[in-house]
């Protein structure tokens, strides 16, 4: 159950991404609220490039790429719960990027903790990406 509660917050928020970026829902604190009310207040996020980023600066600069990726395409794969501990859910997944004609694919673990005032009932408090290697990404 919580396997597939997980694997649908993941794919539903990655959704939103593509959406936003692509302009293809309204450009409203309504549409938006759906990716800003489900990070935590101290969220985090570590890029590939180790870079991290608190929720403040994350939600800032995600506002701002409204309908500036037109043809970006975002898919999720293997997914897997790695831990349930209490409130809290450790789990993997794949974020596969497609943009420009360049393919991107990373390795993501997140940290949910279960929330009934979220939809999925999962809040995000943090993520930690790596670069898929080249040769798994066809490149």
């Amino acid at each position: 159950m919580i396997h597939q509660t997980a694997k649908e917050e993941i794919i539903r928020l990655h959704d939103f991404f593509v959406e936003w970026m692509t302009g293809a829902v309204d450009q409203s604190n309504e549409e938006f609220a759906r990716f800003a009310n489900n990070m935590s207040d101290d969220f985090y996020i570590v890029a590939p490039s180790g870079q991290l980023t608190q929720r403040e600066s994350l939600v800032t600069g995600l506002h701002s790429t409204y309908n500036q990726r037109p043809k970006l395409r975002i898919w999720i794969e293997n997914v897997v719960v790695r831990h349930q501990l209490d409130e809290a859910i450790v789990a993997t997944y794949e974020e596969w990027q497609a943009f420009e004609g360049k393919t991107t694919a990373r390795l993501s673990t997140v940290i949910f903790t279960q929330d009934d005032s979220v939809p999925n009932g999962l809040l995000w408090r943090c993520v930690h990406e790596t670069w898929l290697p080249a040769d798994k990404v066809g490149e």
